[in-house]
């Protein structure tokens, strides 16, 4: 007897278009190119639908297994059998399946220029944690204190209305004195485990590019991406132009970054007292700057946006692909996310018809 009701046509409805997908996007061909495999029993295919109807219909495993409406016919040790798997690639397997997604969904039926992509991390905490493998301290930017658990660093693709993960990684600190717990010296260390515990080890912007090349290559029509001020070092930027990727981010106020401009080495605060100031409107003016210093130069122009809330202060944003104008680029980099509010926990960009910036 249970005081809960069952939401069992939600169930119902659901399960005839997950099979659906299954079949339309090949998920079984996936799986055998990505070593995702059961020996013995429950299809895989079945096992994964179950899995991702738990997301669809608030209920956990037990809840599935004990439901009047039996959909299922394993047991509970089936699926942690099943995630406990160590040997398949599922980092290969969203490539394919976002590549498969993207080129026969949206690309037909849109422009290829609306889409970008776009990379942020996300607070994975885990406060009450003391055991759990990996477990860091790190500094929660949106709310200013340090804490207790993972950093998500996610990469996908957006056009402004839809987003479509590509990739993730659950980043731990890099920093011993903020390592919790020890990771499992007991793995082999040419096993796949292995190779993800080292990466998550390794500094966010090194994870950033080996995730970016996977998309990439899999995903080669789209040419931009978008990143908050976390990302948005010189270096970093250089990396992805030699990828042939334009980048468009949100600048930093930081005296320790320099570009040239008019032949000067100048911070970011420096550079926008020497640009030409529009009398109206929310963009303030532009210049275009050289972010390398010492080699090949490589251009990109900056652009200074009024705060809605408090006129006084700016921000900045910059665009390696200089054919792009002013408004493009505050619209382009509007579509990070959601298209009208970034994610970035104090700025937030309202694109349409007239550019504005407010402070969240």
């Amino acid at each position: 007897m249970t005081i809960l009701p069952e939401n069992l046509e939600n169930e119902r409805t659901l399960l005839p278009m997950f099979s659906s997908f299954v079949k339309e996007f090949k998920l079984n061909q996936l799986f055998r190119k990505c070593s995702i495999r059961k020996e013995k029993g429950i299809p895989v295919k079945d096992i994964f639908q179950m899995i991702f109807l738990l997301v669809f219909t608030g209920k956990n495993i037990s809840g599935i297994l004990c439901s009047k409406n039996l959909i299922f016919e394993g047991k509970k040790d089936t699926f942690y059998r099943f995630l406990h798997q160590t040997s398949g690639s599922w980092r290969k397997f969203l490539f394919l399946l976002s590549a498969t997604v993207v080129s026969e969904v949206l690309f037909p039926f849109s422009n290829l220029k609306r889409y970008a992509w776009v990379v942020d991390d996300s607070p994975y905490e885990r406060p009450r944690s003391s055991k759990v493998e990996g477990l860091s301290r790190f500094y929660d930017h949106s709310t200013k204190r340090f804490s207790r658990g993972f950093r998500m660093l996610t990469l996908g693709l957006t056009d402004g209305a839809t987003f479509i993960p590509f990739s993730f990684s659950l980043l731990s600190s890099h920093r011993k004195e903020n390592q919790l717990c020890p990771m499992d010296a007991s793995v082999d260390g040419r096993s796949k485990r292995a190779r993800l515990r080292k990466e998550s080890q390794e500094k966010t912007p090194d994870v950033l590019l080996k995730l970016l090349d996977g998309a990439v290559k899999h995903c080669p029509l789209v040419s931009t991406i978008l990143f908050d001020s976390w990302f948005s070092f010189p270096t970093l930027i250089r990396k992805c132009a030699t990828r042939g990727l334009s980048v468009v981010c949100m600048l930093k106020n930081t005296p320790k970054i320099y570009s040239s401009f008019g032949g000067k080495a100048l911070a970011l605060s420096s550079l926008f007292t020497r640009i030409q100031k529009r009398p109206h409107g929310n963009i303030i003016g532009s210049g275009v700057v050289n972010l390398n210093l010492t080699g090949k130069p490589l251009l990109a122009r900056i652009v200074f946006v009024r705060s809605e809330k408090q006129k006084s202060q700016w921000l900045a944003l910059l665009s390696t692909d200089l054919s792009l104008s002013e408004d493009e680029i505050v619209t382009l980099y509007g579509k990070r996310w959601d298209g009208c509010l970034l994610q970035d926990g104090e700025i937030g960009l309202e694109t349409g018809s007239g550019v504005s910036c407010q402070v969240l």
